[in-house]
C-alpha cells in the first residue's frame, strides 16, 4: 500500500501548510482574487484570522486607494466583474466591522456560518441545467484555467493518480479544498465517481467552486 505524502499525514501538518500557503499567497500576489479567497479561509478559522488579520487589514486599505484611484480617472480595473462586487461589498461593510466564522448546536446539528461566504456571488448556481452530465465546455469554468495555479495548495500523485488540491475561495468548513484529479482530461462536468477509488477521493468534473 503507498504511503499517503506529508500533507496528510496528520491534521498538524494539513494545518501547517494550509496557513503558510496562504500567507505565501497574499504575500505574492496582489489580486482582488487572492484577497478574497485568503480571507474568507482566515475568517472562517480563529488562529488564522489571528495569523492573517493585520496584512488582510493592509492588502485591503492598499486596495481600497488603487481602486478609488482608478475609478475616479476613469480607468479600468483588469479585475473580474465578480471580485468587484465582492470587494465593493466588503468597502461597504468595512474591514474593521468583518465578523469571522460562528457555529453553534442546534439538537443533534451544529450549524456553522461563515460572514464572507454570504457575499459569494451566484455564479452557475443561477444557471439551469437539463441534464446531470454535460459535455466539457472549454469557454466555461474548468479546473486547468491559468489563473488557478497560484490557489494550488499541493499537487502530486495519490492513490496512483495525478491529482491537485485547491484551496476553495469561499469555504464552508475548516481546511476546505477542492481535490481534482485528471484535471487536463477535458472530462464532462459530473463525472463517475468510481473513476477514483479510496477514502475521501471525489471525482474531476465538479461543476462549480464551492
Amino acid at each position: 500500500m503507498n504511503s499517503l505524502p506529508p500533507l496528510f499525514a496528520s491534521s498538524g501538518q494539513m494545518e501547517q501548510q494550509f496557513s503558510d500557503g496562504l500567507a505565501a499567497m497574499l504575500e505574492q500576489h496582489q489580486g482582488l482574487g487572492v484577497y478574497i479567497l485568503v480571507l474568507a479561509n482566515a475568517a472562517y478559522d480563529k488562529a488564522l484570522w489571528t495569523q492573517l488579520s493585520a496584512p488582510l487589514a493592509a492588502r485591503h486599505s492598499a486596495l481600497s486607494a488603487a481602486m478609488t484611484r482608478m475609478l475616479r480617472h476613469n480607468q479600468n480595473l483588469h479585475e473580474p466583474d465578480d471580485d468587484v462586487m465582492v470587494f465593493l461589498k466588503l468597502q461597504v461593510i468595512g474591514f474593521e466591522h468583518l465578523q469571522t466564522g460562528q457555529s453553534r448546536n442546534a439538537g443533534p446539528w451544529q450549524l456553522s456560518f461563515n460572514p464572507i461566504r454570504a457575499l459569494r456571488p451566484p455564479r452557475i448556481s443561477g444557471q439551469k441545467f437539463d441534464r446531470l452530465s454535460r459535455p466539457f465546455d472549454p469557454t466555461g469554468f474548468h479546473f486547468n484555467k491559468a489563473f488557478l495555479a497560484k490557489e494550488n495548495l499541493w499537487q502530486g500523485t495519490l492513490v496512483d493518480k495525478p491529482v491537485r488540491l485547491l484551496y476553495n475561495k469561499f469555504p464552508f468548513a475548516r481546511l476546505h479544498g477542492l481535490l481534482l484529479q485528471n484535471q487536463n482530461a477535458s472530462l464532462r462536468k459530473c463525472s463517475p465517481l468510481n473513476s477514483m477509488t479510496g477514502p475521501g477521493m471525489s471525482a474531476h468534473g465538479r461543476p462549480y467552486r464551492g
